[in-house]
């Protein structure tokens, strides 16, 4: 029996980046209280973890490749899986920097006075931006009735269905790292707001994008079910159907 373990963290991102915070807050309290030998432990350990964070990160990116869609029945929408790389980016982040937040929290509590260049200061913005990152809907796909919808933290990307070729909507990817290349025949239907990626390269790395391509073509050329999308009706069945490739 194997554990997926990039499957988990994804699944799980907040109880993970919960556990890493804990963590860290602890090993920041050994390290301003145990003396040299507490700090020298809880800064080796810290480093450890963010290093196996790190290391682990890569792997989680080449091989989670989950074969499902996540029901929203309040956006009436289809989802895929959030990808478990920026989960592990955020632990190493919290790993580091909270022990350097932990630094300048314990000066103010023994009186001294504020730094001149707060690096804990600067650690808590870099912190909050990773988590923000790792708990937002980026690089993640959304099947909506109406068409398909790409958020980026700098604006989103919609296409709706009619935009898409009706005979070969999906375009082969040359491997899963380009994510997935739809073949768009009418660009004048593409709404674009802000900084989107291109509609012919969208990185979606959660998903197995043979499996997301053929539920792209299936709801292409089967317009009659577009307006169960995101029902947990609509999800069982795509989870029992052999959807054509």
């Amino acid at each position: 029996m194997t554990i997926d373990l990039p499957g988990l963290v994804a699944r799980h991102r907040e109880r993970a980046l919960s556990g890493a915070l804990t963590l860290a807050v602890i090993l920041a309290l050994i390290a301003q209280t145990g003396g040299d030998a507490g700090w020298r432990a809880a800064a080796l350990l810290s480093l450890l973890l963010a290093l196996a964070s790190l290391v682990f990160f890569p792997a989680a990116m080449l091989r989670y490749r989950a074969t499902t869609l996540l029901a929203d029945p309040d956006r009436r929408a289809f989802t895929t899986p959030p990808p478990p790389g920026p989960v592990l980016l955020a632990m190493a982040f919290t790993f580091i920097l909270v022990p350097i937040i932990g630094e300048d929290v314990a000066d103010l509590v023994r009186g001294e006075p504020w730094p001149d260049q707060p690096a804990g200061l600067m650690s808590g913005y870099a912190l909050a931006a990773a988590w923000a990152l790792s708990l937002g809907p980026w690089l993640r796909l959304r099947l909506q009735p109406g068409g398909l919808r790409y958020p980026t933290p700098f604006g989103s990307l919609t296409i709706p269905w009619e935009a898409l070729d009706p005979e070969s909507p999906v375009v082969p990817a040359r491997s899963p790292l380009h994510g997935v290349r739809l073949a768009v025949t009418r660009p004048d239907l593409v709404r674009r707001r802000g900084l989107p990626p291109p509609a012919d390269r969208l990185p979606v790395p959660s998903v197995d994008p043979e499996y997301l391509g053929r539920v792209i073509r299936h709801y292409v050329t089967h317009p009659e079910r577009r307006p169960e999308i995101g029902s947990a009706a609509e999800s069982a069945r795509l989870a029992t159907v052999d959807i054509p490739g």
